[in-house]
Parts: C-alpha cells; sequence; structure tokens
C-alpha cells in the first residue's frame, strides 16, 4: 500500500516542492509495519513510524493545505 498527496506548507522544508508543498506519503517500512512521511524537495523530512493502517489512515488525512513542521512534531513526527 502507498498513498501520496501534496500539500502547502507555510515553512521552508529546505527547500519546499515549487516553492510551498510538500509530499505526505503512507508506506510500508522494511519490517512491514506503516510510517507516514512529509519531505520537502531534498532529504529533509519528517516521520511517523510504526503504525497500524488504521493510524497511517488518520494521520494522512489529518494532514491537509497550511500544514506545519510544529503540527507534525506535535502529532509525534521525527525528523527522518
Amino acid at each position: 500500500m502507498k498513498r501520496t498527496k501534496l500539500v502547502s506548507s507555510p515553512d521552508d522544508w529546505y527547500p519546499s516542492i515549487e516553492g510551498k508543498y510538500v509530499e505526505v506519503t503512507i508506506h510500508k517500512d522494511a519490517k512491514a509495519s506503516l510510517r507516514v512521511t512529509v519531505f520537502g524537495a531534498d532529504d529533509f523530512g519528517l516521520e511517523l513510524s510504526d503504525l497500524t493502517l488504521t493510524e497511517a489512515l488518520l494521520t494522512f488525512r489529518k494532514i491537509k493545505d497550511g500544514i506545519t513542521q510544529t503540527y507534525l512534531k506535535s502529532l509525534g513526527f521525527t525528523q527522518f
């Protein structure tokens, strides 16, 4: 399972995609658990890992236009 979407962010993601977007993705890790990652156009990103399918989908849905790094960190995301 893999889902991806682009959402806008006012933060600098070193750099952002096309100046204001980040890519949000759900995917399986090596242990077959799910994680949600948020990345800009380079190698800086935040992740929330070891999720169940329900947790991953709920987290993915929470991430909408205007997302900030501070909000993601309040959800438990850590730097990748």
